[in-house]
């Protein structure tokens, strides 16, 4: 398990996919409370990607400077079968932190130059007023002298090909203790190019834990791989919000 720990808010999760990939089968399938999923369900055809789904592959690839050269390797190998780094469980080359969109990401860059970018909406100071770029990001902050509480804050990953996110709140007792007070049980989303996300829960495990699972059919070979996808946001008084997943 890897953890990815911002020093202001939450960092967030990637997900591993495991086994020898081959040509997508499946449909994408998405969430209707994705910000950036999609508006409609396209097949893959002939093994390669969609159009419209290799246009959101890329979009998201522009954002985080993937080279253009980088990104035709990653659509060609996705088109022959063959997986990504950054599903695959391979430990990354380099990683970096940037603020996109009122939210701080670690962004991991695999050895094929694949990426994963795990990122939370940064609270806005207490009585900042006004709406960010995207008001979806918004979390909030609400203070007294004895403690500090987030709200609505947004845990996030985004491998291009697979997307898992969703809401929650948490609180610290300074010189005490840390717990997330609440979470939104229909505030996840995402998408799932050439694969599905079915089963789709939000639960709590601790008092600082909470965690998105999915069940996933991922059919790059030829069969369907089918296994469970999670990520998680915890929370202590010392790191602060963090996300994990498998």
């Amino acid at each position: 398990m890897k953890l990815r720990r911002l020093a202001s808010a939450v960092a967030a999760a990637s997900i591993l996919a495991t086994g020898a990939f081959a040509a997508p089968a499946l449909a994408t399938s998405t969430d209707s409370t994705s910000p950036d999923a999609p508006a409609t369900v396209t097949e893959v055809v002939d093994g390669a990607p969609s159009a419209s789904d290799e246009a959101l592959l890329r979009a998201f690839f522009d954002e985080y400077d993937v080279d253009a050269t980088v990104q035709d390797s990653l659509i060609a190998a996705m088109s022959g079968g063959d997986p990504w780094l950054s599903l695959t469980g391979a430990d990354p080359v380099s990683e970096r932190v940037e603020v996109h969109d009122g939210a701080e990401a670690v962004i991991s860059t695999y050895a094929d130059g694949s990426i994963a970018v795990s990122s939370t909406s940064i609270p806005k100071p207490e009585g900042s007023g006004g709406i960010g770029t995207r008001s979806i990001l918004d979390c909030t902050t609400s203070s007294t002298a004895y403690s500090a509480t987030y709200s609505n804050c947004l845990a996030d990953v985004n491998l291009g090909v697979i997307r898992m996110y969703f809401r929650f709140t948490w609180q610290k007792v300074f010189g005490s203790s840390a717990s997330i007070t609440s979470y939104n049980a229909n505030s996840y989303g995402g998408h799932c190019i050439g694969c599905s996300l079915s089963n789709k829960r939000v639960y709590r495990i601790s008092s600082t834990d909470v965690r998105y699972e999915a069940d996933s059919n991922l059919a790059w070979n030829g069969s369907p791989l089918q296994f469970t996808a999670y990520m998680g946001a915890r929370v202590s008084l010392a790191n602060g919000a963090w996300t994990y997943h498998n």
